[in-house]
């Protein structure tokens, strides 16, 4: 992933990327229209003014900056969240104890993430983001694939001990249906399941063939048991023919806590 950023570019992405926190308030729960069933999900359509989007990026910390890093964060996380235009915000780290901060926002709207990017609570963050030596990653644009999980999604018990799955996924163009319809035939089983309280898959705007799934869980061994359920191991049959890249953890796949609440 590019982590590379010109210094327009980096207060961009901070703006758009940095600024989450564990279980915030929710302010909406619309949720945006991805491909219909029986689209091709290929076929992404532009992004429309009222359309809700979400934003998910990493920024890897030295051990010595995450804390001080983590203060200004969290206090912009308590002004963001009261922009009108915020649905949520999420920030997570490594159950390993890694200073890497995933970060999750939804946004009403495109508007809603213009008017976030002039708010003077950024300041702060960017200035911390270039004195820390922190590396970001791309920020995924993107558009959740129906059924919609967002609009049912809750906090986990406690955001300190939950388990949270954050995995981006390439795709097969020639697969991209079948990985979408797995993905679809899981949904209404795993958001049944005892201990769910987040399971959305979404679609990058910008990269073709590229998804961000994001799971929340009350604990460690709900989610495991999840795994193991029938339906789980019927994805796992289908899954690896419509990859184009391998699930590594720590690398693409994050299992990870609530932090910054």
């Amino acid at each position: 992933m590019s982590r590379t950023f010109r210094l327009p570019a980096l207060a961009a992405a901070t703006s758009l990327a940095l600024l989450a926190a564990c279980s915030g308030p929710e302010q909406g729960t619309s949720a945006a229209t991805p491909p219909a069933a029986g689209e091709s999900a290929s076929a992404a359509p532009d992004v429309a003014e009222a359309q809700e989007i979400a934003l998910f990026s990493t920024i890897a910390l030295q051990p010595d900056t995450y804390d001080g890093f983590a203060s200004v964060l969290r206090n912009n996380v308590h002004a963001s969240r009261e922009e009108a235009g915020n649905v949520s915000f999420e920030v997570f780290r490594p159950e390993d104890g890694t200073p890497t901060l995933l970060l999750f926002e939804r946004w009403r709207d495109q508007a809603a993430i213009d008017s976030h990017d002039q708010e003077p609570h950024l300041a702060a963050v960017i200035e911390a983001v270039q004195s820390s030596g922190a590396e970001l990653s791309e920020v995924h644009k993107l558009v959740e694939v129906q059924p919609s999980g967002a609009g049912s999604r809750r906090a986990p018990a406690d955001p300190a001990t939950s388990r949270d799955v954050l995995v981006v996924l390439k795709v097969k163009p020639e697969a991209e249906e079948t990985f979408v319809q797995a993905w679809r035939d899981v949904f209404p089983h795993a958001r049944a399941a005892p201990g769910n309280a987040v399971f959305e898959i979404y679609r990058d705007l910008d990269t073709p063939q590229t998804y961000v799934l994001i799971e929340r869980w009350d604990s460690a061994a709900q989610h495991e048991a999840h795994l193991a359920q029938p339906y789980s191991l019927a994805l796992d049959e289908v899954l690896p023919d419509t990859l184009a890249g391998p699930i590594v953890d720590g690398d693409n796949r994050f299992l990870a806590h609530g932090v910054l609440d």
